[in-house]
C-alpha cells in the first residue's frame, strides 16, 4: 500500500467503495483541478442526436483560457468497457447541436443568476457572455478523474481521445493513520491550461485555421467540398469566423463546421421550395438564425447529393 509521510506523520492511502465518494471529493477541489479561474457547474442530463441521454458527473470552464471541460469520474476498478461506454454517450452528446445550445444557456442562465458567477466572469469576458459560452462549445474536452489509473483506463483514454480530446487526472487521497478521512490529503497533478496569444487581428482566421481541426479523412472530404461550392459562381465568396467557415454572395447561403471526423453545414434556403427527397437536412429554423437546414457530410460519396442541397442555398441569394 502506498504510504505518504508529511513532516514524520503517516498518511495511509485511501480507496474509495464507490464512485459518488470520490465524486464529492472532487467537487470541493474544482478550483484547485481545472485552476482559479474556473467555474464548476453541477451534473445535468444531455442527449445525442439519436436522443440517448448521458449525465457526465459535472462541468467546469476555465474562462481565461476559454476552455470547456466534461467531467467523468472513475474508480480504477471500473473496466474498459464501462469507461467507453460511458465515455462515447458523453461525447455522442455532447456533439449534438442540440445539447450544445441547450448547455450553454442553462451555463448562462447560472451565471447570470448568481452575483458571484456573473462578477467572477466579468474579469474575462469582454464580448456578449451568450457568445463567449457559444464560442467554448465548439472545442469541449472530457476529463476523466479517477483514484488510480489502471490499464483499462489509459486503454479508454486513448479510444476516447480519437473522437474527442481526452485527459486522466490520477486523484488519490490519504488519510492519516489511525485518524481517518477527517485528516487528510491529497496527491494530483491539476490541469494547467495552456493560455492561447491574443490574436491582434482578424489575420488569424485563416483556410488553415479551421482546415486544421480535421482529420486526414476530413479535409479530404472538405478540399473537394469546398472546391465545388466555389465553383457554382464567380460571385461566391469565401470567408472565415472563428466558428465556421462562411460561403456568400449578398448573405451567407452555407456555414461550415470543420470537425475532426466530419463536416456540419447549415444552409439557408428557401424553405417554400427546398427540396430534399433523401430528408437528410435537419429543420434548424426554431434556432432563429438566417441559417434553416443542417445537415452532416461523413464521406465523399455523400458530397453530390450534398450539392444539390447546396445549390439551392446558393440560388435563394
Amino acid at each position: 500500500m502506498t504510504t505518504l509521510l508529511i513532516d514524520g506523520v503517516v498518511y495511509k492511502l485511501w480507496t474509495p467503495q464507490e464512485e459518488g465518494d470520490l465524486e464529492e471529493i472532487v467537487k470541493e477541489h474544482t478550483k484547485d483541478i481545472f485552476g482559479e479561474d474556473s467555474i464548476y457547474f453541477e451534473r445535468r442530463k444531455i442527449s445525442s442526436e439519436l436522443g440517448i441521454r448521458s449525465i457526465p458527473d459535472g462541468f467546469a470552464i476555465n474562462f481565461r483560457s476559454k476552455k470547456l471541460y466534461a467531467i467523468e469520474i472513475e474508480l480504477s476498478t471500473h473496466s474498459y468497457d464501462h469507461i467507453v461506454s460511458q465515455g462515447n454517450r458523453h461525447i455522442d452528446a455532447i456533439n449534438n447541436l442540440a445539447t450544445k445550445h441547450k448547455l450553454v444557456k442553462g451555463f448562462n442562465n447560472e451565471i447570470k443568476s448568481d452575483p458571484y458567477k456573473k462578477l467572477f466572469t466579468k474579469k474575462f469576458v469582454e464580448e456578449d457572455l451568450h457568445d463567449f459560452l457559444t464560442s467554448i462549445s465548439e472545442n469541449p474536452e472530457l476529463v476523466i478523474i479517477a483514484d488510480g489509473v489502471s490499464n483499462d483506463i489509459k486503454q479508454a483514454q486513448r479510444a476516447l481521445n480519437s473522437r474527442m480530446k481526452t485527459k486522466i487526472i490520477e486523484f488519490k487521497t490519504f488519510e492519516r493513520e489511525d485518524v481517518d478521512l477527517r485528516v487528510h490529503a491529497h496527491s494530483f497533478e491539476p490541469m494547467i491550461p495552456t493560455v492561447p496569444p491574443e490574436p491582434t487581428g482578424p489575420e488569424h482566421l485563416t483556410l488553415e485555421y479551421h482546415r486544421d481541426y480535421a482529420g486526414d479523412q476530413t479535409k479530404e472530404i472538405f478540399d473537394e467540398l469546398r472546391e465545388r461550392i466555389l465553383e457554382l459562381g464567380e460571385d461566391v465568396k469565401e470567408g472565415y469566423t472563428p466558428e465556421y467557415v462562411k460561403y456568400f454572395v449578398n448573405t451567407t447561403f452555407v456555414a461550415l463546421h470543420v470537425r475532426k471526423n466530419w463536416l456540419i453545414l447549415h444552409l439557408r434556403v428557401d424553405e417554400s421550395s427546398f427540396k430534399d427527397p433523401k430528408k437528410i437536412a435537419k429543420d434548424i429554423s426554431h434556432l432563429g438564425w438566417s441559417t434553416t437546414r443542417q445537415l452532416k457530410v461523413t464521406d465523399k460519396s455523400e458530397i453530390p447529393y450534398a450539392m444539390q442541397l447546396i445549390k439551392q442555398a446558393y440560388e435563394y441569394q
